[in-house]
């Protein structure tokens, strides 16, 4: 285990070390955030956050804003007390979107930024007991994906982050449940690396 944690913790340094030298006077960051999702939905009390990840990439800076895309990639699990035993449910999620950062001259630590975008949904079911009468399936569906988050510089390179995700599907069709919403938020709390 000792071995495993070790192995880990240099990999993880020769990755951020590789990713410095290329990325030399970048205008790339990377993130690594926790999810919480709540709302009314299919999804959003549903299911824990495990991990999200991010990059950054700035295109442009003007006077006082700064615009750039974005890429977040999570993983949320189906809790244990909702599903049954012999199914693990999973939801992956990513979004690509642009965005826009102000650029306050007098918080020059504080960055907020608003961005939007769309949230491919991946539902992942997977059948952990082969003698169950089910069959493992995938699924995928699209979304709108508004953003808001805001940024505090720990350093020039470090700095932590809020986000909230607002999503909002569009189906075409009627929901089975029309008590349940088909719009879903999310939480992101996390820490951000600038190169």
């Amino acid at each position: 285990m000792v071995f495993n944690c070790f192995k880990s913790t240099l990999c993880a340094a020769l990755l951020i070390v590789s990713v410095k030298a290329i990325a030399q006077d970048s205008k790339l960051s990377l993130e690594v955030n926790y999810p919480i999702t709540f709302g009314n939905s299919y999804i959003g009390e549903a299911y824990d956050g495990i991990v999200d990840v991010g990059a950054n990439y700035r295109l442009s800076e003007l006077n006082f804003v700064t615009i750039g895309t974005s890429l977040n990639a999570g993983v949320y699990k189906l809790q244990d007390d909702i599903s049954p035993q012999l199914i693990d449910a999973y939801v992956y999620m990513i979004q690509p979107r642009a965005f826009g950062e102000l650029n306050i001259e007098t918080l020059p630590r504080l960055h907020p930024k608003i961005g939007a975008g769309y949230t491919l949904v991946i539902y992942n079911l997977i059948n952990s007991e082969p003698f169950a009468n089910f069959d493992s399936n995938t699924e995928t569906e699209g979304a709108i994906n508004l953003n808001f988050s805001l940024a505090f510089d720990i350093s020039s390179r470090l700095y932590i982050q809020a986000q909230y995700d607002f999503i909002t599907f569009d189906f075409g069709f009627e929901r089975p449940n029309p008590d349940i919403d088909d719009n879903f938020n999310i939480f992101k709390a996390g820490l951000g690396y600038r190169f």
